[in-house]
């Protein structure tokens, strides 16, 4: 049965609804590949940028907080993760399907890697993907100390905007 999960509403400047659902097949075995929807946007660029989904600890970093953020460049809407108050070597991840979740593929920065790991200081954010009618993203964190991956929504759940 599937299961559903509230309907969160955002910023009513922004006009954009999102709907977080948990999947209607069982989750991939792995990623199609590692690739930033529209070639990868740099959301340093973005405006009218907002949190959609947010979660505090990765692994066993307490104080690391991911985030799923929105954004716009020009009119595309555009969706990237951001990890902060993490540790060198930890990493954020954006995950986005076409089928909610069936299959999905890893934007990180560059386009071409499946993460954006830190390298220095705390911070780290992926390259944005843009949004088109059918998509879902989740947010993935890297805790290297750990070797875990946590998720925003969690792990079965996917946001479509």
């Amino acid at each position: 049965m599937l299961k559903r999960r509230a309907v969160l509403s955002l910023a009513a400047a922004t006009a954009a609804c999102v709907t977080a659902v948990a999947p209607a097949v069982a989750s991939p075995a792995g990623p199609i590949n590692n690739a930033c929807a529209g070639g990868g946007y740099n959301p340093n660029n973005a405006t009218d940028v907002h949190v959609a989904s947010q979660e505090t600890g990765v692994g066993n970093d307490t104080d690391a907080v991911l985030q799923m953020k929105y954004g716009y460049i020009g009119s595309t809407l555009i969706v990237w993760a951001k990890i902060y108050n993490a540790s060198v070597g930890d990493g954020a991840s954006l995950r986005w399907s076409d089928d909610r979740g069936a299959n999905y593929h890893r934007c990180g920065r560059p386009a071409n890697a499946g993460y954006a790991y830190i390298t220095s200081g705390g911070d780290q954010y992926t390259l944005g993907s843009n949004n088109v009618n059918g998509r879902w993203f989740k947010a993935c964190g890297y805790d290297k100390s750990s070797g875990k991956i946590d998720c925003t929504p969690s792990s079965d759940t996917w946001i479509h905007f």
